[in-house]
């Protein structure tokens, strides 16, 4: 009919979908990257090694948030309150940070405010250390099932039993001396047992 539009193909919206995913994630990467940007300028330019060092770490975990996210697209929907709220607060906290950084005679509220901020940067750390651990565990789970099944597989063949070998040697020393000089012997007589050699007595 006249004025209808034209349904789409199941195809046809998974391909928008990807799409859309997509411009959406270069657009999260590109802002990730940008407040990394400003977090290694205000580390440049505030004093002081041991909170250089928490920027530096918070520098290390964003790089690998957005590397984990980049990977798997499907996980964008766990970094929303990390784009609009947590990344955006720690700049600004840390903005002040250098204002209060710069002052020569800082009063007891500008050095508890100091404080504060330092605390906070070890909770911002904390969560995100958790954050990374989140982002990882669907492919934790998937490497997890495939080493069980692999172990299951290989059980069932019986590949996992006892392994012989059936190369003869001949042993002269240090294993032959205590056996006695000369002394034949296959290692057949021998099984390797949780990583041990044991010997196979008669």
């Amino acid at each position: 009919e006249i004025g209808m539009k034209e349904q789409k193909t199941p195809s046809e919206l998974v391909s928008e979908a990807k799409a859309q995913q997509k411009s959406e994630l270069e657009v999260m990467i590109s802002e990730g990257q940008a407040y990394i940007k400003q977090l290694r300028e205000l580390n440049d330019v505030i004093e002081g090694e041991e909170i250089s060092t928490k920027l530096f770490q918070l520098e290390d975990l964003l790089k690998e948030i957005f590397s984990r996210v980049e990977a798997e697209p499907e996980q964008m929907s766990r970094m929303h309150k990390v784009m609009d709220y947590y990344l955006p607060t720690t700049v600004k906290l840390l903005t002040a940070y250098k204002e209060f950084d710069a002052v020569s005679a800082p009063g007891a509220d500008i050095i508890s405010a100091k404080d504060e901020i330092e605390k906070t940067i070890d909770t911002i750390n904390a969560a995100f250390v958790e954050l990374l651990n989140t982002l990882f565990q669907n492919k934790v789970f998937d490497i997890t099932t495939d080493a069980q099944v692999l172990q299951t597989m290989l059980a069932s063949e019986g590949l996992t039993k006892e392994m012989a070998f059936d190369k003869m040697y001949y042993f002269d020393s240090p294993l032959g001396a205590s056996l006695g000089s000369g002394y034949d012997i296959s290692l057949t007589d021998f099984a390797v047992t949780n990583n041990s050699l044991q010997f196979n007595s008669v």
